[in-house]
């Protein structure tokens, strides 16, 4: 039977538009809510058995540890690459925090997705380059007619 405070932190856990997770020390996956599972594609249950470093590409699979203890010492907030179920890549922000649950030391983790971000950047940089490119044609055309 769920008390009154249960269904109200479930309520607000679940309406956070950012995936939010609960992790214990080891960074076994212990909650996470709706927008999690929306963002990675896995379901609830899958995600349940997972560790939250099994979610970042492999090559950031051996620093998530480090991470996790981090969160759990003082917090954190970092950058990070992350990985979904059908192996396509996320650029997200982490925001990790450390909080007590039921008498163990835990972390609650907030993800943004920042992939959005991340191809507007690419995108602006690659049209700046082309401009200065132009830019240095236009001159060296004028300079050489005159």
């Amino acid at each position: 039977m769920h008390t009154e405070a249960e269904d109200r932190y479930r309520l607000l856990f679940d309406a956070t538009p950012d995936p939010l997770f609960v992790l214990d020390a080891e960074g076994r996956i212990l909650d996470c809510n709706r927008a999690a599972v929306d963002l990675y594609g896995y379901s609830r249950a899958e995600l349940l058995v997972m560790r939250a470093g099994q979610l970042a590409v492999e090559e950031l699979r051996p620093q998530a540890g480090a991470q996790i203890r981090q969160a759990l010492a003082s917090g954190a907030s970092f950058a990070w690459r992350q990985q979904r179920k059908d192996g396509s890549e996320i650029h997200v922000e982490i925001n990790a925090r450390p909080f007590q649950l039921d008498g163990r030391a835990c972390v609650l983790s907030s993800v943004r997705d920042r992939s959005a971000y991340i191809d507007i950047e690419a995108e602006r940089s690659g049209a700046e380059a082309r401009w200065r490119e132009g830019e240095e044609r236009y001159r060296l055309l004028v300079d050489g007619s005159a």
